[in-house]
């Protein structure tokens, strides 16, 4: 009887698998102990605090009376440096700066608790207590901390002296599409093939891809920051690679937005930034004649203490216009505090 043989495009395709399965570990293995020196090189500026069993990040910048809380719009890599800038201002004028960084974000853990706007505003009460920042505080909330901010001063009034809204999300943004819509839309569906690219230890090349493609255009991590931070930034970028945290966050947008909604105008002083240049939401026409610059200048028209101020610039105004900013702001809690 003849032998029987092994077809040679079979033998031919195992050793295909067997080099790419070795090509795998191989990088998983690589990444993993580039993780470790990164762990090592990167440490933390400022304190890191036990939040309901995880680490949580708090970076304190100046030591004035009013204490401004400002927290990052969505997926922002590393809200300690990317808020530095302003922060360091804010302190020049008198303020006292903290940038808490939320789960999933920055130095933080991750996490998978649901990203209900309450969820996120307790976990960061709870950081600012661990550090003993006792309010009351003015909040600074950045794109998507719109919601939080609005819903923080709802809930608990004593504790917020103010408000800034630095070109917010609205609740009535909801309905009404547009391309800021759609490209949130695909970044955030790619996730689970960006995350499973990232877990074959390919994170570095996916992470600078995903940053070359992101939305968040105007930040630090788009080039404004320079040097050593630059450096950190995508260490960062790498290490919250779409964090099951960020990615929750998204999945509770229209809920924390309906949330706001219920919430109602802020009893607080609000001053509104909302930006006017080139690539804004306000230059964007959406389907159903929603307007991103008007739905701002109407919360601040009605609002009980509000002040609107148009700012030439993209969707991170901090990254590019923190000197404006923070005279704003300082003449804005001059005048209501």
């Amino acid at each position: 009887m003849s032998k029987s043989r092994i077809p040679h495009k079979l033998l031919q395709a195992a050793a295909a698998g067997l080099s790419a399965g070795g090509a795998v570990l191989a990088a998983q293995s690589r990444e993993r102990k580039l993780r470790g020196l990164d762990e090592k090189k990167y440490s933390p500026p400022g304190a890191i605090v036990n939040v309901n069993g995880r680490k949580m990040h708090v970076r304190t910048v100046g030591s004035g009376a009013n204490t401004v809380v400002m927290l990052p719009g969505l997926g922002t890599d590393g809200p300690c440096l990317d808020f530095y800038s302003l922060a360091e201002l804010f302190a020049s004028r008198g303020m006292r700066a903290i940038i808490p960084e939320p789960f999933g974000y920055g130095f933080s853990d991750d996490t998978n608790e649901p990203r209900s706007a309450l969820n996120i505003i307790n976990e960061i009460r709870c950081a600012l207590s661990a550090v003993s920042i006792d309010p009351p505080y003015c909040l600074l909330g950045h794109s998507v901390s719109g919601f939080y901010i609005r819903i923080w001063a709802h809930k608990y009034p004593d504790e917020v002296s103010a408000l800034i809204a630095e070109d917010i999300s609205l609740p009535e943004q909801i309905d009404a599409e547009g391309i800021m819509n759609v490209v949130l839309d695909l970044e955030f569906q790619l996730a689970p093939a960006i995350r499973f690219l990232d877990s074959l230890g390919m994170s570095r090349a996916v992470g600078s891809l995903q940053r070359r493609f992101s939305c968040r255009d105007g930040s630090p991590d788009k080039g404004e920051a320079s040097g050593k931070d630059q450096e950190v930034l995508q260490y960062l970028a790498r290490r919250q690679l779409f964090s099951k945290a960020i990615c929750g966050e998204y999945r509770h947008f229209r809920e924390n937005a309906a949330a706001t909604e219920a919430a109602g105008l802020p009893d607080q002083p609000i001053l509104v930034l909302v930006a006017t240049g080139k690539g804004s939401a306000s230059q964007l026409k959406f389907k159903n004649g929603f307007s991103w610059l008007d739905a701002h200048h109407k919360l601040a028209e009605k609002a009980k203490y509000g002040r609107a101020v148009e700012i030439p610039g993209a969707h991170y105004l901090h990254a590019s216009h923190a000197e404006l900013i923070a005279d704003e702001t300082a003449d804005f809690l001059d005048t209501y505090l």
